[in-house]
């Protein structure tokens, strides 16, 4: 999420930490890069755990012994991935400017699904999928905003009372998920 061409949130900013030895307008997310390690090294201290269990007939010769050395190394690692996702989440910098605009990317279609579960009741599963679907293919191929699109849906849709699908195809509610 961090990427250029994402950029939803970044680490908190600290001078040099992360910075690019070649391109000086990049900031390398370094708390990421640990706990990502850490978190790899621990899953794989399990496959020697396993091996811990392991026991000999009437006298253990040592598959318990791993757990000596392994034991303390994984929760050294993990106090270290949570020291590290500790700080970056204190200092977390979201941009939520950004979240939109990467949402309106599929210009609407990304809640294409939530339509369809809420079709799905009353038209059944399959006949909402079947209908939402068709109006995203068209929605691709015209090029339209798929709010738009909906508004040009046929009358069965308009058969199930009580419900107001503007409310659903609202991508901004996506990245606002607080209502105000």
């Amino acid at each position: 999420m961090m990427q250029t061409e994402v950029d939803e949130v970044s680490e908190p900013y600290v001078p040099h930490r992360g910075s690019s030895s070649t391109m000086p307008n990049k900031f390398n997310p370094i708390s990421c890069v640990y706990i990502h390690a850490l978190a790899a090294t621990v899953r794989q201290h399990s496959a020697a755990l396993m091996d811990a269990m392991l026991c000999d007939h009437e006298r253990a010769t040592g598959p318990w012994e791993i757990e000596w050395i392994v034991l303390p190394e994984a929760f050294i690692l993990t106090a270290g991935a949570l020291s590290q996702t500790k700080s970056m989440m204190a200092g977390l910098q979201v941009h939520p400017k950004n979240m939109m605009r990467n949402l309106n990317l599929t210009k609407g279609l990304i809640v294409s699904e939530a339509v369809m579960m809420s079709l799905g009741p009353k038209l059944g599963r399959q006949s909402a999928h079947d209908l939402v679907y068709t109006y995203c293919r068209r929605a691709l191929d015209e090029d339209p905003y798929y709010a738009d699109k909906r508004e040009k849906f046929p009358p069965t849709i308009e058969r199930v009372p009580g419900k107001d699908y503007s409310e659903g195809a609202r991508v901004y509610n996506l990245a606002n998920p607080i209502p105000t």
